[in-house]
């Protein structure tokens, strides 16, 4: 699902946020990554979306050779990726109804699919009676929870998450991971960068730790922090 050979990421003020990192992600895996703030994660999150280019390297998600794609191709890479963002990025002057079918309209689901398909979604994260409510009336889980309707409602292969659980109480936290699990377990590939760290040990995962823009652990059923 995810294939990086010896990327580097070097931004144009000099600054290397990835260092020679390689790593594989296959499909049906839930994979947490952690780090320090200033790790690299971010940066990584970009690169398999193509927000950024690498330096030097090879990156591979899908199949698609990311590294070299055309910018026409991006959008195609983004259909089979669903992504929730840390700022959930929804369209304020839109019905919650509206944010989710937005990700099916883009990419050419007809309006006969999206009616049916929008409040499934929206039922599967709790949130069937939100659906003509704006953003700005939604709490922060609710607005989590929008999120990640709209990053899986066109049903990736990938679903990628920055800190989903960044701004919210425990329970909410605790509820946003059972999703995420959930989502799991129907096929999809999970990839989670958090600082969370009781919702990485309660998980019991796979857990990828970036330092200083390198990999410096790897394990299979791991924790936050490993015991000395």
């Amino acid at each position: 699902m995810i294939e990086m050979h010896n990327v580097t990421k070097i931004y144009t003020n000099g600054a290397v946020a990835l260092d020679n990192v390689s790593l594989t992600v296959k499909p049906g895996e839930f994979v947490f990554l952690i780090g320090p703030s200033g790790s690299g994660k971010s940066t990584l999150i970009k690169i398999l979306i193509r927000e950024i280019k690498v330096t030097s390297g090879d990156v591979f998600v899908n199949n698609k050779d990311v590294t070299s794609m055309f910018r026409s191709e991006i959008p195609y890479l983004r259909r089979s990726t669903g992504v929730v963002f840390q700022d959930f990025r929804l369209l304020e002057k839109k019905t919650l109804f509206d944010n989710v079918a937005f990700a099916m309209e883009i990419i050419g689901a007809y309006r006969r699919d999206i009616v049916k398909r929008v409040p499934v979604v929206l039922k599967m994260v709790g949130l069937e009676d939100k659906m003509d409510c704006y953003p700005w009336q939604l709490s922060g889980g609710e607005q989590q929870r929008a999120a990640l309707a709209r990053a899986i409602v066109n049903k990736p292969q990938l679903l990628i998450c920055d800190e989903p659980t960044g701004n919210l109480d425990p329970n909410t936290s605790e509820h946003i991971m059972y999703l995420l699990d959930r989502i799991n377990e129907g096929g999809t590939t999970v990839l989670v960068a958090t600082h969370d760290t009781n919702m990485v040990n309660k998980m019991n995962k796979r857990v990828i730790e970036l330092s200083q823009g390198r990999i410096v652990r790897d394990d299979l059923r791991g924790f936050y922090k490993n015991e000395a």
